[in-house]
C-alpha cells in the first residue's frame, strides 16, 4: 500500500516529466501542468505559473486550454493576469535533444 509520502513523490516526478514536455511545446502537457500549478498537486502551487501554462496552450488553440484559462483568470487579479499573459508571449518551446 502507498503512503501520502508515495504519492507525492509520485506526483513530484510526473510534474517533471509534464513540465519537460510542457516546454518543448506539448499542449496536452501544457494544460496538465496548468492544472497541476493551480492545484498544487506534485509541485507548489502558482497561479501565476498556471494561468501562464493556460495562455501557452490556449494560444496553441487546445479548447480544454481556453475554457481552463477563461475560468481560472476571472479568479485572478488583474495584475496577475498581466504578468501571466507577459510570460507567456515570451515563451518559446525548448529543444532538449542534442
Amino acid at each position: 500500500m502507498l503512503d501520502a509520502r508515495s504519492d507525492r513523490s509520485a506526483a513530484e516526478e510526473a510534474a517533471r516529466h509534464i513540465e519537460l514536455a510542457a516546454n518543448q511545446g506539448v499542449t496536452a502537457a501544457q494544460n496538465q501542468i496548468a492544472i497541476m500549478y493551480a492545484r498544487g498537486v506534485g509541485v507548489k502551487p502558482d497561479q501565476e505559473t498556471a494561468l501562464t501554462w493556460f495562455e501557452i496552450a490556449a494560444g496553441m488553440g487546445d479548447d480544454q486550454a481556453i475554457g481552463n484559462r477563461d475560468r481560472f483568470a476571472a479568479t485572478l487579479s488583474p495584475d496577475t493576469r498581466a504578468m501571466a499573459e507577459q510570460r507567456a508571449r515570451a515563451f518559446r518551446p525548448q529543444n532538449t535533444l542534442p
